[in-house]
């Protein structure tokens, strides 16, 4: 009987491993590269976010696009 214990102990050892790589394949296939390195793209992404908009900047978009409120408060969100 110890060796039917012992192989449906591999057996089971055998699926948990397939598992944990089917889990790591997916994960893999997940995440795509970035095509820059992680401290440029943070560097570059924080310049973004920091960069100050003007008034009139957003006062002349607000008037290009008819003038209304909506459009002069959904400019504003947008730095």
């Amino acid at each position: 009987m110890g060796s039917k214990e012992e192989a449906e102990r591999a057996k089971r050892q055998g699926i948990i491993l397939e598992k944990e790589q089917v889990k790591k394949q997916k994960l893999s296939e997940e995440a795509p590269e970035s095509k820059l390195p992680t401290k440029e793209v943070s560097k570059y992404r924080i310049k973004e976010m920091m960069q100050l908009v003007p008034v009139e900047d957003v006062s002349s978009k607000a008037a290009r696009q008819g003038g209304s409120e909506s459009a002069i408060g959904s400019s504003e969100g947008v730095s």
